[in-house]
């Protein structure tokens, strides 16, 4: 197969056919202008990013030829939290801030480019994927917490970061924010005032768009008294808060939360400390009617906009899944002490594991789950923002309906009716455990 026939056998795998033509054509005169050659020599995975993401697009020809080396020589084959934090770190050899932030927006990219690509090779499952996204986010963070003058090395166990969510449990997908909790040892009004400052200065540099790209949002929401409380949380006040009574829905965000940077143990010993107020024995029907409230306010006000479906908030969705696993923990996990875990997917596994939830229907779940964050990522990726939602009105050439592996005649139809049959049946098994 010459190179210009397996160009066009592999634009007709391409999520965006059209994006991906009109990129790789363009590619190609670049290469032959700058006299690069056949430049990367596996087109074929070059075509595939120009197809999934127009993010990666714009940071391949931004980088031009170094770029492209990345994909026939890979600078990763590991994607675990202490490689790619060793990897990063060389942004730590910047002149100045400046220099150094935007230095790691590239490695940050490149290594998310390395795990696109393993992704969209299929050489690696989605719960992987997903481990690798949450180990770069957490990597990026400790490294961006070092340049700002965070040291963690430095500061004697002063501080610690709770990450709430999809970083808890290690199931971060493309275009996700970080939900954080900053937590700090109480010692002197002068380190409030310090670390204050440093971590503004944090939000500032993490959410910055330049043409390297950006590095994260970070979503401070649900710490303690939320947008109305400090911006930095010290141990006393977290214990304090989440010791005392708290709503259900705080309760359920806590099931997801765990320590992602703590080198002196103050995160996880402040964990401890309140998971028995978290896991307790007294969950009645009252509980119970506040989750159903509280799942229905959220649908009603953000999983129904017009034409579209919420492949998260929408009825039968991501956030069902996460409610039926919130639900069973709180009932149980004071008993059964391994259901106090923050993945969705390892609290499904339990939970069969212990009766709690028939295995054929945790399987269900686990395979509706798979299904939704996939097309959750696939929504994401073009521009790696926090896209949930598609239209209801889909043809066959549809971008997400090929991403999904849906071809030929009728694509659409069986791709939403398949996405139909698992919500509904995801939905009436939200249904039948919490009523």
């Amino acid at each position: 197969m010459t190179r210009s026939e397996l160009i066009g056998s592999t634009l007709d795998a391409a999520w965006h056919r059209q994006t991906a033509e009109a990129s790789i054509e363009r590619w190609l005169q670049v290469c032959e202008q700058q006299q690069w050659g056949d430049i990367p020599e596996n087109i074929e995975q070059l075509i595939l990013v120009f197809g999934a993401s127009w993010y990666f697009t714009r940071f391949i020809f931004f980088r031009g030829k170094k770029s492209a080396e990345l994909i026939d020589k890979p600078l990763l084959t590991s994607f675990d939290a202490q490689t790619l934090l060793q990897f990063l770190s060389t942004a730590l050899e910047g002149e100045d801030q400046e220099n150094q932030f935007e230095w790691l927006r590239s490695l940050k990219n490149q290594a998310m480019l390395q795990i696109l690509l393993r992704r969209l090779t299929e050489q690696e499952s989605l719960s992987d994927n997903e481990a690798a996204l949450t180990n770069l986010s957490i990597a990026t963070l400790n490294v961006a917490m070092n340049i700002v003058g965070l040291d963690l090395d430095n500061l004697d166990g002063q501080i610690a970061v709770l990450g709430m969510g999809r970083i808890a449990g290690l199931e971060m997908n493309y275009g996700s924010d970080l939900d954080l909790i900053f937590l700090y040892r109480e010692s002197s009004e002068n380190f409030h005032s310090f670390f204050s400052d440093k971590i503004r200065k944090l939000l500032r540099n993490m959410s910055l768009l330049t043409p390297t790209g950006v590095l994260y949002d970070i979503d401070m929401r649900l710490r303690p008294h939320g947008t109305s409380g400090a911006l930095i949380t010290s141990e006393k006040s977290f214990l304090e808060y989440h010791q005392g009574k708290r709503e259900i829905w705080e309760r359920q965000m806590m099931t997801r939360c765990q320590a992602v940077i703590d080198k002196q143990g103050l995160g996880e010993n402040s964990l401890q400390q309140v998971r028995p107020y978290i896991y307790t024995t007294s969950f009645d029907q009252s509980a119970t009617t506040e989750i159903l409230s509280v799942r229905q306010r959220v649908e009603d006000e953000l999983g129904s906009r017009r034409g579209k479906i919420d492949v998260k908030r929408g009825k039968g969705g991501i956030m069902d899944i996460d409610f039926i696993t919130h639900y069973l923990q709180l009932q149980h996990a004071c008993d059964s002490p391994e259901l106090q875990t923050s993945s969705t997917r390892e609290a499904l596994s339990i939970l069969a594991e212990l009766n709690l939830l028939k295995q054929d229907d945790a399987n269900n779940l686990l395979h509706a789950y798979d299904f939704f964050k996939q097309i959750e990522a696939c929504l994401r990726l073009f521009d790696m923002k926090s896209v949930n939602s598609f239209s209801r009105t889909l043809d066959d050439g549809n971008a997400l309906v090929r991403a999904m592996s849906y071809k030929g005649e009728g694509a659409a139809a069986r791709f939403l009716d398949k996405h139909k049959e698992l919500t509904e049946n995801t939905h009436n098994l939200f249904l039948s455990t919490l009523t």
